[in-house]
């Protein structure tokens, strides 16, 4: 769905660029905020996010590997999903990691 990947386009740009990893923003703004600013109207919402791997292979088996994520993948109440990942050449190490993300990854689900 578009609108659901301009929201995840938009988190994980600002991950990147911002230096940050979570799912609010630095504003404290939610992403049931970003979806809701990009026109979706939901009855449902969620948010899958990582940061680190280098593929979209690895992110899929990362988020299939943790109940929590895999429970958002295989929810059939979700009708529509957006996914994207940010990239920052220079990433600084964030969060008390020794080495940088560089990657940042972001996939919202909904239900109209």
């Amino acid at each position: 769905n578009n609108k659901l990947m301009n929201a995840a386009q938009t988190h994980a740009t600002n991950m990147a660029k911002k230096d940050f990893f979570g799912h609010s923003n630095k504003d404290g703004s939610k992403f049931s905020s970003r979806v809701k600013r990009q026109g979706y109207k939901y009855k449902m919402v969620a948010e899958n996010i990582a940061a680190g791997q280098s593929s979209a292979t690895q992110v899929a088996y990362d988020w299939l590997g943790s109940p929590g994520h895999r429970k958002n993948i295989l929810n059939c109440k979700f009708k529509d999903t957006g996914i994207a990942v940010g990239y920052q050449a220079d990433d600084k190490p964030i969060m008390g990691n020794s080495k940088p993300f560089y990657y940042y990854w972001v996939q919202d689900f909904a239900a109209p």
